[in-house]
C-alpha cells in the first residue's frame, strides 16, 4: 500500500522560490549568454541585470499559475481510489 501524502504537501511548489531547476537553468544561461555579448562592450555588469529581470519575471509566472496542473489532474483520475 502507497504512503498516503497529505494536500499540502502535494500543493507545494518544487525548488527555491516555486522556481524549478529548469527555471533557474534559464536565469544562469540568460547571465552566461548576455555576459559573452556585453563583454566585447565592456558592460559585463549589466548581465546581471539583465539576468535579475529574467529571474524575477519567471518568479512572477510562477507564483500565478500552478504548475504540474495536469500531471495531478491525471493522477486523480488513473490513480487507485483507496482510503486508509
Amino acid at each position: 500500500m502507497g504512503k498516503v501524502k497529505g494536500a499540502r504537501l502535494l500543493n507545494e511548489r518544487p525548488g527555491w522560490l516555486g522556481l524549478s531547476i529548469w527555471d533557474l537553468a534559464v536565469v544562469g544561461y540568460t547571465l552566461i549568454i548576455s555576459n559573452a555579448i556585453l563583454r566585447t562592450f565592456d558592460l559585463e555588469l549589466i548581465s546581471f541585470v539583465i539576468a535579475g529581470i529574467v529571474f524575477l519575471i519567471l518568479l512572477q509566472i510562477r507564483l500565478k499559475s500552478r504548475p504540474k496542473t495536469i500531471r495531478d489532474y491525471l493522477r486523480s483520475k488513473l490513480g487507485s481510489k483507496v482510503i486508509s
